[in-house]
C-alpha cells in the first residue's frame, strides 16, 4: 500500500521449512509461519531505489528435536530492520535484493523439545532478491 508520497506499508506472510543446515545442532524440522506489518522508507517519491523499513514480526512454528523426534510449537514475536533495492524493469516488474536482522523480543524465545532446549538466536540475518509485479 502506498503512503503518502515516501512512504510504504507491506502486509506479509510467508510459510517456511527451514533447511537443516540452518537450524541449531539437535534439532530439525524447524516449520515457520511468519506474519509481518512492516513500514518502509524510500528516499526517491516513486518507491524506487534504496529503502529502509522495519516493523513487528509474530512467528508460529513447530521444530523436532534430532534424538527422540518429538515436536513442540512455539509462538515468537520479533521486531526487524532492513535494507533494499528495488528496480523498477518496467511499469509494473520489478526486482529487489534485500537484507535484514530479526530480532526476538517475546513469547517463546527459550522453549523444551522433550528432553532438550531450544533458543532462537539473538539476531537472525535474512536475505534474498524477490520478483514481483506491482498492481
Amino acid at each position: 500500500m502506498d503512503c503518502k508520497g515516501h512512504f510504504k506499508i507491506r502486509a506479509i506472510n510467508t510459510q517456511l521449512d527451514v533447511p537443516d543446515f540452518a537450524t541449531k545442532d539437535g534439532f530439525e524440522d524447524n516449520r515457520l509461519t511468519s506474519f509481518a506489518l512492516l513500514l518502509d522508507y524510500f528516499p526517491n517519491s516513486d518507491l524506487t531505489g534504496w529503502w529502509i523499513g522495519g516493523g513487528p514480526v509474530y512467528w508460529a512454528g513447530s521444530i523436532r528435536n534430532s534424538s527422540d523426534k518429538e515436536q513442540a510449537d512455539y509462538k515468537t514475536w520479533s521486531a526487524t530492520i532492513g535494507t533494499g533495492y528495488v528496480w523498477d524493469i518496467s511499469g509494473h516488474f520489478y526486482i529487489m535484493p534485500w537484507a535484514a536482522i530479526i530480532v526476538p523480543v517475546a513469547g517463546d524465545k527459550k522453549f523444551d523439545v522433550e528432553n532438550e532446549t531450544y533458543e532462537h538466536s539473538g539476531i537472525v540475518p535474512e536475505a534474498s532478491v524477490k520478483i514481483g509485479w506491482k498492481f
